[in-house]
């Protein structure tokens, strides 16, 4: 979710840059990075197949 309170923005949930080497994870908080825990491999993928699934379930849902 993107908040813009006609300062700062706000987004969440946490970005995570798998697919880049750094594999940062942060959140943006009125206008401040805030950096999170690192995740592992088994993490990512795991995320990655959860949100996979939300994905498909929300685009199914779409076309009823």
């Amino acid at each position: 979710m993107l908040i813009f309170n006609g300062k700062t923005i706000s987004l969440s949930p946490s970005i995570g840059n798998w697919n880049f080497e750094c594999k940062s994870h942060y959140l943006i908080i009125n206008n401040q990075i805030i950096y999170a825990n690192s995740w592992t491999t088994k993490m990512i993928n795991d995320n990655r197949k959860k949100d996979l699934k939300k994905k498909k379930n929300y685009f199914s849902f779409l076309k009823k």
